[in-house]
């Protein structure tokens, strides 16, 4: 299970960061956004001066700048596409591996309990259990609480989201992400190290089961 939580663990943080280039190559975002903006409605306040002329220079050349800044935006928005679908499998990926960790400790902890009061090897072991249980709970938290804290500032983001002034928001992704895969990176080892060491919990609790079977002459597989 440490390999495998290891593993798992190294994936989503290739994913996260694989997520963040992609975001990176999207350019000033903000400062596109403003432009966009600032093209519309200098092409509404022109629209709205005109009086009978609709072939006015001013409105032409409101239009043929707007214009400009939408088709410089089309590669952005191609990989704005690329950034929000990845974005979206690699958060599912972060809580699914935090969920691997909340799994494992549930069903050990249960074992455990179960096999420190069948056999005379004392408390100890469930004490144990539950406290790396505990400790590796809290950081699942931080790592799903991370992942849906960095998918909510990029949904807030998002020019195609139709919300109004998202290039305010572009900024506070940023730092979220560059902060989350800190905060990931972090929770992940926490639970491996929580999950290695119960692990050799187990390794012990196994140890002493077979002391207490040898000494009653019972069956040790």
């Amino acid at each position: 299970m440490v390999r495998i939580f290891l593993s798992l663990s190294l994936f989503a943080l290739l994913m996260t960061a694989v997520t963040g280039a992609i975001g990176f190559a999207l350019g000033d975002l903000k400062t596109e956004m403003v432009a966009l903006r600032d093209a519309k409605q200098a092409l509404v306040d022109v629209d709205k001066q005109r009086k009978t002329n609709p072939h006015d220079a001013d409105l032409q050349v409101a239009r043929n700048e707007l214009a400009s800044v939408v088709a410089s935006l089309e590669r952005v928005r191609t990989l704005s596409s690329v950034h929000r679908l990845i974005g979206v499998a690699t958060a599912l990926i972060i809580v699914f591996v935090n969920s691997v960790s909340v799994t494992y400790f549930i069903g050990t902890s249960r074992w455990i309990k179960e096999v420190c009061d069948t056999y005379p090897i004392g408390k100890q072991a469930i004490l144990d259990s539950r406290q790396a249980k505990s400790a590796s709970f809290a950081w699942s938290v931080v790592g799903i609480a991370t992942a849906l804290g960095m998918s909510a500032l990029g949904a807030a983001s998002d020019p195609s989201s139709g919300n109004l002034h998202t290039e305010q928001w572009v900024d506070w992704h940023l730092a979220s992400a560059l902060g989350g895969i800190v905060l990931l990176a972090l929770a992940f080892y926490q639970q491996w190290s929580k999950i290695h060491a119960n692990q050799q919990l187990i390794g012990r609790v196994l140890d002493d089961v077979r002391q207490v079977r040898e000494e009653r002459n019972l069956p040790v597989g």
